[in-house]
């Protein structure tokens, strides 16, 4: 299996704004106003650039799905994925609460992104980097504090899905979960139309 491959070596200053990292980190770690396992939540986001094609493919991407029971008991699983509070911008996703292999309870999450391409994924505080999974085009962020670190893989110019991992755990321990689960999920996404 194949990990992170960075494009460039060039490293991204962190800005001094931890409080958005913080901020971040709560979007995966928000308490949960109801549950329903197993099931993608629609939400509405704004027209963007992304093509039909790749819209109607990740319609029927269910995040909750994308993981094996395998694959969830690697991380030590708790409870059901979760599809309450959905990030910002997104179609649908799926969120799970673990374990690290160090042990520190971690949070992890799939989120669809069908209006936002990897440009879309900025940085605020932490580490911004472009490279590849499995020779799929991605971009991968990593938190400044806060154990908190994102792969985002391309569908298409205009569209992704962030493969997220946050933790009381360090950052180098959130990328490498993030990492593996990005190998695990890329090959159950559509081809990239790039």
């Amino acid at each position: 299996m194949r990990r992170w491959a960075p494009l460039a070596a060039a490293r991204v200053a962190a800005a001094p704004l931890a409080a958005a990292a913080v901020a971040a980190a709560a979007v995966l770690l928000a308490g949960c106003s109801s549950e329903e396992p197993g099931r993608a939540l629609p939400a509405t986001s704004a027209p963007g650039s992304s093509s039909p094609v790749a819209q109607n493919a990740l319609g029927s991407f269910n995040p909750c799905e994308a993981l094996t029971k395998q694959d969830l008991d690697r991380y030590r699983v708790q409870g059901p994925g979760r599809t309450d509070d959905p990030p910002s911008g997104a179609a649908a996703w799926c969120r799970w609460t673990g374990r690290a292999s160090d042990s520190a309870s971690m949070v992890f999450g799939l989120t669809v992104r069908p209006q936002q391409g990897l440009a879309d994924l900025t940085r605020t505080v932490g580490q911004l980097s472009d490279g590849t999974v499995n020779g799929r085009p991605a971009r991968r962020l990593a938190g400044e504090t806060g154990g908190s670190c994102t792969v985002a893989l391309a569908v298409s110019a205009g569209s992704r899905v962030d493969v997220s991992a946050v933790g009381t755990t360090e950052v180098a321990e959130a990328c490498t979960v993030a990492s593996d689960l990005a190998n695990i999920i890329e090959p159950k996404l559509p081809p990239y139309s790039g």
